[in-house]
């Protein structure tokens, strides 16, 4: 993957994720090996290699990532019209300023009242944003449950923070 370090530069990152439980043991020494050899290659290609363990990667995050993976993309839902999309999208930043204090899911609620939106829709395009990093949260804030307007606010991705 490719990664912007605290430079300013593109990075080339290579990572290989595994379960701590599946590198103890004699199977876990055998996949240690094979890891040797992957650490060997990217390192002569020059590209930064690591090992990432469920250790390492916050259970909120987690959770976040799979509350909104399927809202990537909006095209499995029928009911969705672009220019309805588009206005929640420009919405969404100003209403965040506005109310700092609201919850993620009772700002949704309220665009779709205003608007006379079939609910969830703008719960929807919220996950959508946040699914493609077009707003984000801090690691350590499960957004459906605790998230509120000002959490989003001057955030960057932070995933690449993670590996």
């Amino acid at each position: 993957m490719t990664v912007i370090d605290q430079d300013g530069k593109e990075k080339l990152l290579a990572r290989t994720a595994k379960y701590v439980k599946d590198l103890r043991g004699k199977e876990g020494k055998s996949i240690l090996e094979k890891f040797e050899i992957e650490r060997r290659y990217w390192q002569d290609l020059n590209v930064d290699w690591g090992i990432v363990t469920d250790f390492q990667i916050p259970e909120t995050l987690v959770s976040n990532i799979e509350d909104c993976y399927e809202h990537r993309d909006l095209g499995y839902a029928i009911n969705f019209d672009a220019r309805e999309v588009t206005m929640i999208q420009e919405l969404v930043p100003s209403l965040l300023q506005k109310h700092p204090e609201k919850k993620l899911n009772i700002l949704a609620a309220l665009i779709d009242e205003s608007y006379d939106l079939t609910t969830g829709k703008s719960l929807a395009v919220i996950k959508h944003m946040l699914a493609n990093k077009r707003i984000a949260l801090p690691n350590d804030i499960r957004w459906l449950k605790d998230a509120c307007c000002r959490d989003i606010l001057g955030q960057k991705s932070l995933l690449a923070e993670v590996v």
